[in-house]
């Protein structure tokens, strides 16, 4: 889960707003609005031992590099540090990339 929770938070724009009243709803792409829920629903069913916290994952892995989702595209890509246990002790680099399935898979 931490991957998957990895990957939908920084290769997304979507966000939460809260407004005055104290509702929280999310602002973006339906889709990345949707993978963000999930992300927190999940944490929250596992009594908070997956970390679904978006906003934290995004703050400890600031983009390397960015590819914003393009329509012409039809994909978006996102480089971070990995963490140690990911780049076996020696740090290294983790790519996400989102898209189409038809792009996606030709890659």
């Amino acid at each position: 889960l931490k991957t998957l929770f990895e990957s939908v938070a920084v290769n997304s724009t979507a966000f939460k707003n809260v407004d005055a009243s104290g509702g929280a709803h999310f602002i973006g792409n339906q889709t990345e609005c949707a993978l963000l829920r999930m992300c927190e629903e999940v944490a929250a069913r596992t009594g908070g031992s997956a970390d679904g916290d978006y906003e934290a994952i995004r703050e400890a892995k600031p983009p390397k590099l960015q590819v914003p989702f393009s329509s012409a595209r039809k994909r978006m890509a996102t480089v971070v540090e990995a963490s140690d246990e990911e780049a076996g002790g020696e740090g290294g680099l983790a790519f996400h990339a989102k898209g189409a399935s038809e792009v996606m898979l030709r890659m």
